[in-house]
Protein backbone atom coordinates (compact mmCIF):
# COMPACT_ATOMS: atom_id res chain seq x y z
CA UNK A 1 0.00 0.00 0.00
CA UNK A 2 0.69 3.86 -0.26
CA UNK A 3 2.57 5.31 2.70
CA UNK A 4 -0.22 7.09 4.24
CA UNK A 5 -3.24 4.93 2.64
CA UNK A 6 -5.96 3.99 4.84
CA UNK A 7 -7.51 0.75 4.17
CA UNK A 8 -11.15 1.21 4.02
CA UNK A 9 -12.08 -2.71 5.55
CA UNK A 10 -14.43 -2.25 8.86
CA UNK A 11 -12.48 -3.06 11.93
CA UNK A 12 -13.73 -6.55 13.79
CA UNK A 13 -16.51 -5.79 16.67
CA UNK A 14 -14.39 -7.56 19.13
CA UNK A 15 -11.72 -6.09 18.43
CA UNK A 16 -13.06 -2.70 18.56
CA UNK A 17 -15.10 -3.09 21.97
CA UNK A 18 -12.06 -4.29 23.68
CA UNK A 19 -9.73 -1.21 22.03
CA UNK A 20 -12.63 0.78 23.43
CA UNK A 21 -12.63 -1.14 27.05
CA UNK A 22 -9.17 0.50 27.13
CA UNK A 23 -9.20 3.53 25.93
CA UNK A 24 -11.97 4.43 28.41
CA UNK A 25 -10.37 2.94 31.23
CA UNK A 26 -7.10 4.85 30.31
CA UNK A 27 -8.89 8.33 29.91
CA UNK A 28 -8.43 9.32 33.34
CA UNK A 29 -4.92 9.56 33.45
CA UNK A 30 -4.50 12.92 33.32
CA UNK A 31 -6.98 15.27 34.78
CA UNK A 32 -5.68 18.18 32.65
CA UNK A 33 -3.45 18.15 29.27
CA UNK A 34 -1.86 20.79 26.66
CA UNK A 35 -1.05 20.04 23.16
CA UNK A 36 2.35 19.66 23.76
CA UNK A 37 1.77 16.60 25.84
CA UNK A 38 -0.33 14.96 23.19
CA UNK A 39 2.50 15.47 20.91
CA UNK A 40 5.02 14.31 23.49
CA UNK A 41 3.17 10.91 23.78
CA UNK A 42 2.30 10.59 19.43
CA UNK A 43 6.08 10.85 18.88
CA UNK A 44 6.61 8.38 21.49
CA UNK A 45 5.16 5.55 19.87
CA UNK A 46 7.09 6.11 16.64
CA UNK A 47 7.69 2.95 15.26
CA UNK A 48 5.43 0.82 16.76
CA UNK A 49 2.98 -1.75 15.23
CA UNK A 50 -0.58 -2.40 15.64
CA UNK A 51 -0.12 -4.49 19.13
CA UNK A 52 0.30 -2.34 21.46
CA UNK A 53 -3.24 -0.80 20.71
CA UNK A 54 -5.13 -3.74 19.80
CA UNK A 55 -5.65 -2.87 16.56
CA UNK A 56 -4.44 -5.88 14.65
CA UNK A 57 -7.26 -6.63 12.78
CA UNK A 58 -8.05 -3.79 10.77
CA UNK A 59 -6.69 -0.19 9.48
CA UNK A 60 -5.91 1.55 12.92
CA UNK A 61 -5.21 5.35 12.02
CA UNK A 62 -7.97 6.45 13.78
CA UNK A 63 -7.81 4.38 17.14
CA UNK A 64 -4.14 5.12 17.36
CA UNK A 65 -4.94 9.20 17.32
CA UNK A 66 -7.64 8.34 19.46
CA UNK A 67 -5.21 6.27 22.42
CA UNK A 68 -3.18 9.21 22.24
CA UNK A 69 -5.97 11.67 23.26
CA UNK A 70 -6.88 9.31 25.53
CA UNK A 71 -3.39 8.91 27.66
CA UNK A 72 -3.58 12.62 27.98
CA UNK A 73 -6.90 12.81 29.39
CA UNK A 74 -9.22 13.80 26.93
CA UNK A 75 -12.86 12.18 26.94
CA UNK A 76 -12.84 9.88 23.69
CA UNK A 77 -16.26 8.65 24.26
CA UNK A 78 -17.39 10.25 21.28
CA UNK A 79 -14.74 8.53 18.91
CA UNK A 80 -14.49 5.50 17.24
CA UNK A 81 -12.42 3.35 14.99
CA UNK A 82 -13.22 5.75 11.73
CA UNK A 83 -11.34 8.98 11.02
CA UNK A 84 -14.25 10.67 10.18
CA UNK A 85 -15.40 10.49 13.80
CA UNK A 86 -12.50 13.30 14.82
CA UNK A 87 -14.02 15.76 12.24
CA UNK A 88 -17.54 14.87 13.29
CA UNK A 89 -16.23 15.73 17.05
CA UNK A 90 -15.09 18.81 15.77
CA UNK A 91 -18.15 20.11 14.43
CA UNK A 92 -19.67 19.33 17.48
CA UNK A 93 -17.53 20.54 19.61
CA UNK A 94 -16.52 24.19 17.45
CA UNK A 95 -12.73 22.75 17.44
CA UNK A 96 -12.56 22.04 13.88
CA UNK A 97 -10.47 24.95 12.20
CA UNK A 98 -7.95 25.50 9.09
CA UNK A 99 -5.00 26.48 11.34
CA UNK A 100 -3.62 24.35 13.17
CA UNK A 101 -2.25 23.72 16.68
CA UNK A 102 0.26 21.08 18.43
CA UNK A 103 -1.79 18.64 19.51
CA UNK A 104 -4.81 18.28 17.40
CA UNK A 105 -6.10 15.80 14.77
CA UNK A 106 -5.31 16.08 11.23
CA UNK A 107 -8.47 14.63 9.16
CA UNK A 108 -7.26 14.08 5.92
CA UNK A 109 -10.27 13.27 3.01
CA UNK A 110 -13.65 13.65 4.75
CA UNK A 111 -16.36 13.11 2.10
CA UNK A 112 -19.47 14.88 3.75
CA UNK A 113 -21.68 13.12 1.82
CA UNK A 114 -21.34 9.57 3.14
CA UNK A 115 -19.28 10.38 6.40
CA UNK A 116 -15.79 8.99 5.63
CA UNK A 117 -12.40 10.21 6.13
CA UNK A 118 -9.13 8.60 4.55
CA UNK A 119 -6.79 9.30 7.61
CA UNK A 120 -5.92 10.22 10.79
CA UNK A 121 -2.78 11.58 12.44
CA UNK A 122 -1.61 13.98 15.34
CA UNK A 123 -0.09 17.17 14.71
CA UNK A 124 3.53 17.31 16.58
CA UNK A 125 4.87 20.61 15.51
CA UNK A 126 3.59 23.60 13.77
CA UNK A 127 6.14 25.91 12.03
CA UNK A 128 3.88 29.30 11.70
CA UNK A 129 6.66 30.79 9.99
CA UNK A 130 6.99 28.64 7.30
CA UNK A 131 3.07 27.71 7.32
CA UNK A 132 4.45 23.89 7.91
CA UNK A 133 3.05 20.93 10.44
CA UNK A 134 4.68 17.82 11.25
CA UNK A 135 2.41 15.04 12.28
CA UNK A 136 2.55 11.16 13.56
CA UNK A 137 0.27 8.89 12.41
CA UNK A 138 -0.71 5.27 13.03
CA UNK A 139 -1.31 2.62 10.40
CA UNK A 140 1.86 4.21 7.90
CA UNK A 141 4.38 3.03 5.91
CA UNK A 142 4.73 -0.11 6.46
CA UNK A 143 2.09 -0.34 8.83
CA UNK A 144 3.58 1.31 12.08
CA UNK A 145 3.51 5.08 13.68
CA UNK A 146 5.37 6.82 11.58
CA UNK A 147 6.56 10.67 11.70
CA UNK A 148 5.86 13.03 8.31
CA UNK A 149 6.63 16.21 7.31
CA UNK A 150 7.41 19.10 7.63
CA UNK A 151 4.56 20.13 5.22
CA UNK A 152 2.42 22.62 4.08
CA UNK A 153 -0.74 23.19 6.32
CA UNK A 154 -3.50 24.70 3.98
CA UNK A 155 -6.47 22.66 3.44
CA UNK A 156 -6.48 20.81 0.25
CA UNK A 157 -4.21 18.41 -1.70
CA UNK A 158 -1.12 17.59 0.22
CA UNK A 159 1.56 15.85 -2.39
CA UNK A 160 3.49 15.34 0.68
CA UNK A 161 0.71 13.39 2.13
CA UNK A 162 -0.93 11.98 -1.15
CA UNK A 163 -4.00 12.89 0.53
CA UNK A 164 -6.45 16.07 0.76
CA UNK A 165 -6.18 17.60 4.36
CA UNK A 166 -9.84 18.38 5.42
CA UNK A 167 -8.81 20.40 8.97
CA UNK A 168 -8.07 20.58 11.92
CA UNK A 169 -9.49 18.86 15.04
CA UNK A 170 -8.55 19.98 19.35
CA UNK A 171 -9.39 18.45 21.62
CA UNK A 172 -11.71 19.90 24.17
CA UNK A 173 -10.31 21.16 27.47
CA UNK A 174 -6.67 21.79 26.58
CA UNK A 175 -4.43 24.67 28.17
CA UNK A 176 -5.24 27.81 25.79
CA UNK A 177 -2.14 28.36 23.81
CA UNK A 178 -0.69 31.99 25.93
CA UNK A 179 0.30 35.52 24.15
CA UNK A 180 3.33 36.63 24.92
CA UNK A 181 4.44 40.26 25.57
CA UNK A 182 7.67 41.77 24.42
CA UNK A 183 9.43 45.07 25.47
CA UNK A 184 12.33 45.89 23.42
CA UNK A 185 14.56 49.32 23.51
CA UNK A 186 14.87 50.96 20.05
CA UNK A 187 17.95 52.54 18.25
CA UNK A 188 16.43 55.89 19.47
CA UNK A 189 16.44 54.72 22.82
CA UNK A 190 12.85 54.64 23.80
CA UNK A 191 11.30 51.73 25.35
CA UNK A 192 8.47 50.13 23.04
CA UNK A 193 6.24 46.72 23.44
CA UNK A 194 3.73 44.57 21.16
CA UNK A 195 1.67 41.55 22.20
CA UNK A 196 2.20 38.04 20.33
CA UNK A 197 -0.76 36.56 19.81
CA UNK A 198 -1.25 32.77 20.37
CA UNK A 199 -1.57 32.25 16.55
CA UNK A 200 1.86 33.70 15.99
CA UNK A 201 0.37 37.02 14.93
CA UNK A 202 2.54 40.56 16.52
CA UNK A 203 0.37 43.32 17.11
CA UNK A 204 3.16 46.19 16.75
CA UNK A 205 5.57 48.34 18.51
CA UNK A 206 3.97 50.95 20.66
CA UNK A 207 5.67 53.15 22.43
CA UNK A 208 5.77 53.49 26.56
CA UNK A 209 5.48 57.23 27.43
CA UNK A 210 7.53 58.82 30.28
CA UNK A 211 5.93 61.08 33.11
CA UNK A 212 5.93 63.62 30.28
CA UNK A 213 4.03 62.00 27.64
CA UNK A 214 6.95 61.19 25.88
CA UNK A 215 8.83 57.96 24.62
CA UNK A 216 10.27 56.59 28.00
CA UNK A 217 13.73 56.30 27.53
CA UNK A 218 16.03 53.89 29.09
CA UNK A 219 19.02 52.13 29.05
CA UNK A 220 17.61 48.45 30.60
CA UNK A 221 14.04 47.38 30.20
CA UNK A 222 12.53 43.54 31.98
CA UNK A 223 9.32 42.64 31.28
CA UNK A 224 7.03 39.68 33.67
CA UNK A 225 3.41 38.62 32.80
CA UNK A 226 0.88 37.79 35.99
CA UNK A 227 -1.35 34.86 36.70
CA UNK A 228 -4.53 38.12 36.32
CA UNK A 229 -3.28 39.06 32.94
CA UNK A 230 -1.69 42.28 33.55
CA UNK A 231 2.09 42.47 32.98
CA UNK A 232 4.48 44.46 35.28
CA UNK A 233 7.48 46.63 33.66
CA UNK A 234 10.97 47.82 34.91
CA UNK A 235 13.02 50.33 32.79
CA UNK A 236 16.39 52.19 33.81
CA UNK A 237 15.25 56.02 32.72
CA UNK A 238 17.66 58.07 31.22
CA UNK A 239 18.02 59.15 34.27
CA UNK A 240 19.81 56.13 35.88
CA UNK A 241 17.27 55.48 38.08
CA UNK A 242 14.64 52.10 38.14
CA UNK A 243 11.09 52.82 36.94
CA UNK A 244 8.04 50.67 37.42
CA UNK A 245 4.72 50.00 35.33
CA UNK A 246 2.00 47.77 34.91
CA UNK A 247 0.01 46.47 32.07
CA UNK A 248 -3.94 45.92 32.81
CA UNK A 249 -5.04 42.73 31.67
CA UNK A 250 -7.68 45.50 29.79
CA UNK A 251 -4.38 46.68 27.77
CA UNK A 252 -4.42 49.94 29.47
CA UNK A 253 -1.10 51.15 31.36
CA UNK A 254 -0.81 53.04 34.53
CA UNK A 255 2.45 54.62 33.89
CA UNK A 256 5.96 54.38 35.29
CA UNK A 257 6.75 55.62 38.78
CA UNK A 258 10.01 55.48 40.76
CA UNK A 259 11.17 52.39 42.81
CA UNK A 260 12.72 53.91 46.46
CA UNK A 261 16.00 52.88 46.72
CA UNK A 262 18.17 51.34 50.02
CA UNK A 263 17.68 54.49 51.86
CA UNK A 264 16.61 56.76 48.92
CA UNK A 265 13.54 57.62 47.37
CA UNK A 266 14.82 56.62 43.80
CA UNK A 267 16.95 53.19 43.20
CA UNK A 268 19.72 53.83 40.73
CA UNK A 269 20.80 50.39 39.02
CA UNK A 270 22.64 49.46 35.93
CA UNK A 271 20.37 46.12 34.73
CA UNK A 272 17.38 45.12 36.26
CA UNK A 273 15.31 41.65 36.21
CA UNK A 274 11.80 41.11 37.54
CA UNK A 275 9.42 37.95 37.82
CA UNK A 276 5.58 37.52 38.88
CA UNK A 277 5.02 34.66 41.42
CA UNK A 278 2.05 32.17 41.77
CA UNK A 279 0.19 34.74 44.25
CA UNK A 280 0.49 37.95 42.02
CA UNK A 281 3.43 39.46 43.86
CA UNK A 282 6.57 40.09 42.01
CA UNK A 283 10.23 39.49 42.88
CA UNK A 284 12.64 42.30 41.45
CA UNK A 285 16.26 42.11 41.19
CA UNK A 286 18.99 45.47 40.21
CA UNK A 287 22.08 45.41 40.23
CA UNK A 288 22.61 49.14 41.72
CA UNK A 289 25.26 51.75 40.88
CA UNK A 290 27.63 50.18 43.65
CA UNK A 291 28.10 47.17 41.20
CA UNK A 292 25.74 45.12 44.04
CA UNK A 293 23.26 42.92 43.45
CA UNK A 294 19.70 43.53 45.17
CA UNK A 295 16.91 42.11 45.68
CA UNK A 296 13.08 42.57 47.00
CA UNK A 297 9.23 41.76 46.63
CA UNK A 298 6.29 44.06 45.24
CA UNK A 299 3.44 42.95 46.65
CA UNK A 300 0.22 42.02 44.77
CA UNK A 301 -0.87 45.50 46.39
CA UNK A 302 2.04 47.32 45.00
CA UNK A 303 4.19 47.87 48.38
CA UNK A 304 7.73 47.67 48.05
CA UNK A 305 9.25 45.02 50.65
CA UNK A 306 12.75 47.63 50.06
CA UNK A 307 15.88 46.49 48.46
CA UNK A 308 18.40 44.06 50.50
CA UNK A 309 21.72 43.01 49.23
CA UNK A 310 22.52 39.04 47.47
CA UNK A 311 25.77 37.98 49.10
CA UNK A 312 28.54 36.37 47.45
CA UNK A 313 30.75 33.39 49.30
CA UNK A 314 32.56 35.40 50.88
CA UNK A 315 29.53 36.86 53.25
CA UNK A 316 29.91 40.54 51.22
CA UNK A 317 27.70 42.25 48.47
CA UNK A 318 27.48 40.25 45.92
CA UNK A 319 29.11 42.00 42.83
CA UNK A 320 27.55 41.20 39.05
CA UNK A 321 27.06 42.64 35.89
CA UNK A 322 24.03 40.91 34.98
CA UNK A 323 21.03 39.46 36.60
CA UNK A 324 17.74 37.25 35.93
CA UNK A 325 15.24 35.70 38.27
CA UNK A 326 12.39 33.28 37.49
CA UNK A 327 9.71 32.35 40.05
CA UNK A 328 8.97 28.56 40.77
CA UNK A 329 5.42 27.43 41.08
CA UNK A 330 6.00 26.61 44.41
CA UNK A 331 6.49 29.81 45.57
CA UNK A 332 10.34 29.80 45.20
CA UNK A 333 12.72 31.45 42.87
CA UNK A 334 15.70 30.90 40.86
CA UNK A 335 18.55 33.71 40.45
CA UNK A 336 21.15 34.22 37.46
CA UNK A 337 24.43 36.42 37.82
CA UNK A 338 26.84 37.33 35.96
CA UNK A 339 29.65 37.88 39.01
CA UNK A 340 32.54 40.26 38.81
CA UNK A 341 34.56 37.44 37.71
CA UNK A 342 32.72 36.60 34.04
CA UNK A 343 30.81 33.84 35.49
CA UNK A 344 27.54 32.90 35.63
CA UNK A 345 26.14 32.18 38.99
CA UNK A 346 23.04 30.70 40.46
CA UNK A 347 20.91 30.54 43.33
CA UNK A 348 17.72 30.08 44.74
CA UNK A 349 15.08 31.78 46.98
CA UNK A 350 13.41 29.18 48.89
CA UNK A 351 9.52 30.01 49.30
CA UNK A 352 10.01 30.56 53.19
CA UNK A 353 12.51 33.50 52.18
CA UNK A 354 15.94 31.69 53.15
CA UNK A 355 18.90 31.69 50.10
CA UNK A 356 20.38 28.94 49.34
CA UNK A 357 23.71 30.82 48.51
CA UNK A 358 25.47 31.11 44.98
CA UNK A 359 26.77 28.34 43.03
CA UNK A 360 28.86 28.47 39.74
CA UNK A 361 27.04 27.05 36.80
CA UNK A 362 28.95 24.79 34.47
CA UNK A 363 30.03 26.01 30.72
CA UNK A 364 30.64 24.01 27.42
CA UNK A 365 32.93 21.40 28.64
CA UNK A 366 34.29 24.06 31.40
CA UNK A 367 33.26 24.06 35.59
CA UNK A 368 32.00 27.16 34.78
CA UNK A 369 30.26 29.31 32.21
CA UNK A 370 31.98 32.94 31.29
CA UNK A 371 28.67 35.25 29.61
CA UNK A 372 28.05 38.43 29.11
CA UNK A 373 23.78 38.57 29.82
CA UNK A 374 21.60 35.74 31.24
CA UNK A 375 18.02 34.56 31.17
CA UNK A 376 16.07 32.29 32.83
CA UNK A 377 12.30 31.26 33.05
CA UNK A 378 10.66 28.27 35.31
CA UNK A 379 8.88 25.26 33.46
CA UNK A 380 5.80 24.19 34.95
CA UNK A 381 7.44 20.95 36.35
CA UNK A 382 9.51 22.93 38.28
CA UNK A 383 12.91 22.99 36.37
CA UNK A 384 13.91 26.06 34.12
CA UNK A 385 15.12 26.86 30.86
CA UNK A 386 18.39 28.90 30.70
CA UNK A 387 19.99 31.01 28.41
CA UNK A 388 23.92 32.60 27.93
CA UNK A 389 25.54 34.66 25.66
CA UNK A 390 28.82 32.75 26.16
CA UNK A 391 32.48 35.13 25.99
CA UNK A 392 32.31 33.63 22.26
CA UNK A 393 29.38 35.90 21.89
CA UNK A 394 26.77 33.06 20.83
CA UNK A 395 23.72 32.26 22.36
CA UNK A 396 23.82 28.98 24.81
CA UNK A 397 20.88 27.14 26.24
CA UNK A 398 20.26 24.52 28.99
CA UNK A 399 18.11 22.83 31.45
CA UNK A 400 18.02 22.87 35.04
CA UNK A 401 15.87 19.93 36.28
CA UNK A 402 13.91 20.06 39.26
CA UNK A 403 16.40 18.18 41.27
CA UNK A 404 18.59 21.25 40.35
CA UNK A 405 20.71 18.89 38.28
CA UNK A 406 22.27 20.73 34.59
CA UNK A 407 21.37 19.32 31.31
CA UNK A 408 24.75 21.29 30.34
CA UNK A 409 24.74 24.33 27.52
CA UNK A 410 24.44 23.66 23.53
CA UNK A 411 24.71 26.38 21.32
CA UNK A 412 21.53 27.90 19.43
CA UNK A 413 21.63 27.98 15.56
CA UNK A 414 21.38 31.53 14.41
CA UNK A 415 19.73 32.63 11.10
CA UNK A 416 21.83 30.09 8.42
CA UNK A 417 25.12 29.64 11.04
CA UNK A 418 25.49 26.79 13.33
CA UNK A 419 25.55 29.36 16.54
CA UNK A 420 23.60 32.79 17.09
CA UNK A 421 25.84 35.24 17.44
CA UNK A 422 23.74 38.18 19.90
CA UNK A 423 24.17 41.00 22.13
CA UNK A 424 21.34 40.56 24.36
CA UNK A 425 19.06 37.29 25.04
CA UNK A 426 15.25 36.87 26.78
CA UNK A 427 13.58 33.64 27.35
CA UNK A 428 10.12 32.95 28.49
CA UNK A 429 8.52 29.57 29.43
CA UNK A 430 4.72 28.88 28.88
CA UNK A 431 2.33 26.48 31.05
CA UNK A 432 2.36 24.16 28.20
CA UNK A 433 6.12 23.72 28.90
CA UNK A 434 6.94 25.25 25.47
CA UNK A 435 9.09 28.94 25.66
CA UNK A 436 9.38 31.72 23.64
CA UNK A 437 13.20 33.02 23.06
CA UNK A 438 14.24 36.24 21.73
CA UNK A 439 17.54 38.12 20.65
CA UNK A 440 19.41 40.69 19.40
CA UNK A 441 21.52 39.22 16.85
CA UNK A 442 25.09 40.80 15.46
CA UNK A 443 23.04 42.76 13.26
CA UNK A 444 21.16 44.96 15.66
CA UNK A 445 17.98 43.51 15.19
CA UNK A 446 15.53 41.25 16.93
CA UNK A 447 14.76 37.93 16.34
CA UNK A 448 12.61 35.24 18.28
CA UNK A 449 11.69 31.41 18.04
CA UNK A 450 10.34 28.52 19.83
CA UNK A 451 11.57 26.05 21.81
CA UNK A 452 8.35 23.33 22.30
CA UNK A 453 7.65 21.19 25.01
CA UNK A 454 8.84 18.28 22.82
CA UNK A 455 12.28 20.02 22.79
CA UNK A 456 12.59 20.88 19.28
CA UNK A 457 13.12 24.84 17.93
CA UNK A 458 11.40 26.53 15.08
CA UNK A 459 13.45 28.92 13.25
CA UNK A 460 14.62 32.58 14.16
CA UNK A 461 12.39 34.71 12.57
CA UNK A 462 12.82 38.40 12.47
CA UNK A 463 10.74 40.29 14.44
CA UNK A 464 8.86 43.52 12.61
CA UNK A 465 9.89 47.39 13.43
CA UNK A 466 8.01 49.85 13.44
CA UNK A 467 7.24 50.07 9.59
CA UNK A 468 10.54 48.57 8.92
CA UNK A 469 10.76 44.63 8.13
CA UNK A 470 13.14 44.47 11.18
CA UNK A 471 13.18 45.83 14.47
CA UNK A 472 16.41 47.62 15.66
CA UNK A 473 16.88 46.91 19.62
CA UNK A 474 19.76 47.50 21.99
CA UNK A 475 17.42 45.24 24.69
CA UNK A 476 14.89 42.92 24.76
CA UNK A 477 12.52 41.34 27.42
CA UNK A 478 9.91 38.58 26.90
CA UNK A 479 6.74 37.36 28.92
CA UNK A 480 4.14 35.10 28.71
CA UNK A 481 0.87 36.62 30.07
CA UNK A 482 -2.01 33.99 30.63
CA UNK A 483 -5.31 36.08 29.82
CA UNK A 484 -3.69 39.29 28.13
CA UNK A 485 -5.23 41.39 25.93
Amino acid sequence: MSPHRIHRNRPGLAALLALLVMIVSTSGIASATDGNAIARTATGEIGNTCDKYDACSYEWCALFAKWVWAQNGVDVSELNAWAASFYDYGKTHGTLSSTPQVGDAVVFGYRAADDYADHVAIVTSVDTAHHTIVSVGGNEGDGRVQKDGPYDWSEGYSSVMGMTISGYVAPVGLAAPVPGQLVAIGNDGGVYHEVRNPDGRWTGFQPLTDSSGGVMKASAVAITGDPDGSAQVLAIGGDGYVYHEARQASGNWTGFQPIPGVGTPKMTASAVSISADPDGSAQVLAIGNDGGVYHQIRALNGNWSGFQPLTDSSGGVMKASAVAITADPDGSAQVLAVGGDGYVYHEVRQASGNWTGFQPVPGVGTARMAASAVSISADPDGSAQVVAIGNDGNVYHQIRTKPGAWTGFQPVTGVGTPKMAASAVSITGAPDGSAQLVAVGNDGNVYHRIRTAAGTWTDFQPVAGIGTPKMAASAVSIASVPGAA
